[in-house]
């Protein structure tokens, strides 16, 4: 692990030079989180290429002002209040503030206080500057060891759609390493309760959020699948009410490769 911890801090050292010469971010602190440094450390873990599909930067203090140019393509806010901008380079890069996205919104945030408020403990991961130093949560290991996806800070502006997130991270996680991650059993049971009620108003929210996540291909289909096999096995008698719900809500292209037939019945 002090090996692939080591090779981790060399690798997203290399990338600084490039990101302080394009944003301004030469006297800010600022990090790089999520899954860009996650899929960097589990790389050298497994010792093969384990991509991410864009690059998240938590920044301390106001978003920079930025104008598009030969290396950044374009700009646009993100869900979390941010910037996200294409750059010709990494593709697409996530800004944002996480002053404003934490319940308790501290003056002065310190990186190892931020990792006891993301999300999942396998996401409790950072590498910063001007440090350089990357930030591991106690429980990130004990999760990648354990093969679990288990939720680390309760919190969530959108807690449904964060239940549904796990399930999507544990399927990724699981085809881009190889290696067989699970939902811890809290989260599992949340979710149970969650879809219990066939006719909860969230569903309708679920269903739309996981339908545009796998229309941009970030998500595999296997995830509207599995929820739908949970949704009908938990609500055997409305199985036709639920199948309404996805014809009206879904995309075409997604709701049709899915029938009655192809569930957990």
């Amino acid at each position: 692990m002090k090996k692939a911890i080591k090779l981790t801090e060399n690798y997203l050292e290399s990338y600084s030079s490039y990101f302080n010469d394009i944003f301004p971010f030469e006297n800010l602190k600022w990090a790089f989180v999520g899954g860009f440094v996650r899929d960097t450390l589990i790389s050298f873990l497994l010792g093969k290429k384990i991509s991410s599909p864009d690059i998240d930067i938590a920044l301390i203090g106001e978003l920079p002002h930025l104008e598009e140019n030969n290396e950044i393509l374009n700009i646009n806010k993100n869900t979390f209040g941010g910037l996200k901008v294409k750059t010709k380079k990494y593709g697409n890069i996530d800004i944002w503030n996480p002053q404003k996205f934490f319940k308790n919104r501290e003056k002065e945030i310190d990186w190892g206080n931020y990792l006891m408020k993301i999300d999942f403990s396998i996401n409790s991961i950072l590498f910063s500057y001007p440090e350089h130093k990357l930030y591991l949560h106690n429980d990130w290991i004990k999760s990648y060891k354990n093969r679990q996806i288990s939720e680390l800070y309760e919190y969530s502006p959108s807690p449904d759609l964060q239940l549904i997130r796990a399930m999507a991270l544990t399927i990724n996680l699981s085809a881009k390493t190889g290696l067989s991650f699970h939902t811890s059993k809290v989260i599992l049971d949340k979710m149970s309760n969650l879809l219990m009620d066939y006719d909860n108003p969230s569903f309708a929210k679920i269903l739309e959020y996981t339908t545009e996540k796998i229309i941009i291909e970030r998500w595999p289909d296997s995830v509207l699948r599995g929820i739908l096999d949970l949704k009908v096995s938990l609500n055997k008698n409305n199985t036709n009410l639920i199948f309404k719900k996805i014809n009206h809500y879904s995309d075409s292209k997604i709701r049709n490769s899915f029938s009655t037939s192809d569930l957990i019945l």
